[in-house]
């Protein structure tokens, strides 16, 4: 049985007190991206293919076509500068994305993580990439992942 005193209940208060200083502290220096998906599903007359794909725009002002996502996704996790024009240059340490967006570039760090386990597992003998420039392929198990993630998140459709 858990029993609180006073002194507890202080410190517990003062804890998140310090802990919410730095957290609105770090996104108080940070600026907004906006991020805008748009997804394509395409199937083919014969029933055979059936592709399913996920394009990006980003921008904080305006928007910019993500020309290669796979890039796009390692400068994130690198922490690395990305230029998309005279206008925007996206930067990891100073830009950040709404809650909700940000699920969406979690779902593509994993796509994107699996695919380096992958290739480090076949030695590199298979050529093949889920990410082919400003699309990326959504894997049937990555697709349900994705419209869970997206029941909140608006998006375009291209059928």
């Amino acid at each position: 049985m858990l029993h609180l005193t006073l002194k507890d209940s202080k410190e517990k208060y003062i804890t998140q007190d310090v802990l919410d200083f730095f957290t609105y502290k770090e996104s108080y220096n940070k600026v907004l991206v906006n991020l805008e998906i748009d997804y394509e599903f395409i199937h083919e007359k014969n029933g055979f293919l059936n592709d399913t794909y996920l394009s990006l725009k980003v921008g904080d002002k305006r928007l910019y076509v993500v020309k290669n996502i796979k890039k796009f996704i390692e400068y994130i996790i690198n922490e690395e500068t990305l230029n998309f024009g005279k206008n925007f240059t996206f930067d990891p340490s100073i830009h950040y994305f709404k809650e909700k967006d940000k699920l969406i570039i979690d779902l593509l760090m994993e796509i994107y993580d699996t695919e380096k386990a992958l290739d480090e597992i076949s030695l590199s003998f298979n050529n093949t990439s889920l990410f082919k420039g400003k699309k990326v392929y959504l894997p049937q198990n990555i697709i349900k992942k994705f419209f869970e993630i997206v029941n909140q998140v608006p998006f375009n459709v291209d059928l």
